[in-house]
């Protein structure tokens, strides 16, 4: 499954107007049953939700508990949908921090990261 969710967030990635990324096929998420985390420290991915809850009470109860409000809850949801990598974290992309490092995207010149051309851009570099 690991593949197949990150083709997908690639794709839709690339039809948002993001740049195209490479894709290295044969993650593996975890060797065995032991290495996964225990059950309901991550959000459940699908319906039904543990006590027959709706997916916003669902991430409310998660990430609740850890302190996070709606606000950060939305802004961290977001984040995992259209974000970028840096090479200093990831190690699966080139491109670094800094503008000498940024892609058409993801330079804060050129306009392109946001469709209405307003500035914003967050962090230069990455993709």
């Amino acid at each position: 499954w690991a593949d197949l969710i990150q083709l997908a967030g690639l794709v839709a990635l690339e039809l948002a107007g993001g740049p195209r990324s490479p894709l290295r096929f044969g993650r593996v998420d975890v060797a065995t049953e032991a290495e996964c985390p225990p059950e309901g420290r991550l959000p459940d991915a699908y319906p039904p939700f543990p006590g027959g809850v709706d997916a916003a009470t669902h991430l409310r109860q998660v990430f609740g508990r850890m302190g996070f409000s709606d606000s950060e809850i939305v802004a961290l949801s977001g984040a995992h949908t259209l974000g970028r990598a840096f090479k200093e974290r990831s190690g699966v992309v080139s491109e670094g921090y800094g503008k000498e490092a940024a892609t058409e995207y993801t330079h804060p010149d050129t306009g392109l990261a946001r469709g209405d051309g307003a500035r914003g851009l967050g962090m230069a570099g990455g993709r």
